[in-house]
């Protein structure tokens, strides 16, 4: 689930009523450095045990299982509820949108804050907020320095794309690429040739 807020707010209070009704990952929109990232993975994790290794970030969330342990059908939801690839037993996703002019200087210190498990890239918005149309050349190797990076710390990597530069961000090393739309009538006949597109660069025909 995405926020509706972004790295420059609290995000605790909502992350909390996210995971307790059974969400597996949270998205949180425009974080722009490495304190960011680290109140978000906080908020995403339940107080550790004494003794514990795996202490940082501090988790801050509170208890309150009952939803999502029903909802995920396991009798030991707390000891499973931590954020991967931190806790190897984790199954929370926490993913980072890089959006900005300065998360794009800060990326490598957010990617790696201990606790994150995936980066996305928003490129209309980090477009805007550099001030240049989304095809200029600055835009296009702002990103490609965070793909660039997401691949050297082995940080899974997404991006919004379409059929005319789906081919291009997988060779880049896109892990999550989205593309299109789905809606209550199906995907639109866009999302279905970027997906065909997709897979056929993939070797796939499934």
């Amino acid at each position: 689930m995405r926020l509706p807020d972004n790295g420059r707010n609290d995000p605790e209070w909502m992350v909390k009523q996210i995971l307790d009704i059974g969400a597996f990952g949270i998205m949180f929109p425009y974080v722009e450095n490495a304190e960011q990232a680290r109140r978000a993975v906080s908020a995403m994790r339940y107080p550790q045990p004494r003794g514990s290794q795996i202490m940082e970030p501090i988790g801050v969330r509170g208890s309150s299982p009952g939803v999502a342990t029903w909802y995920w059908g396991v009798p030991d939801y707390t000891q499973i509820a931590d954020t991967w690839p931190l806790n190897e037993r984790g199954e929370l996703l926490t993913v980072l949108q890089i959006e900005s002019a300065e998360g794009v200087r800060n990326a490598e210190a957010i990617m790696t804050t201990p606790g994150v498990g995936a980066i996305f890239v928003g490129p209309a918005d980090l477009s805007m907020n550099m001030g240049l149309p989304g095809n200029h050349p600055e835009v296009q190797e702002a990103i490609a320095s965070v793909v660039a990076l997401c691949k050297q710390h082995n940080v899974p990597c997404g991006i919004t794309t379409n059929a005319g530069d789906i081919v291009q961000r997988l060779e880049q090393g896109f892990l999550m690429p989205t593309m299109g739309y789905w809606g209550d009538a199906g995907i639109s006949g866009s999302t279905e040739a970027t997906l065909r597109i997709a897979r056929e660069a993939a070797g796939r025909s499934d």
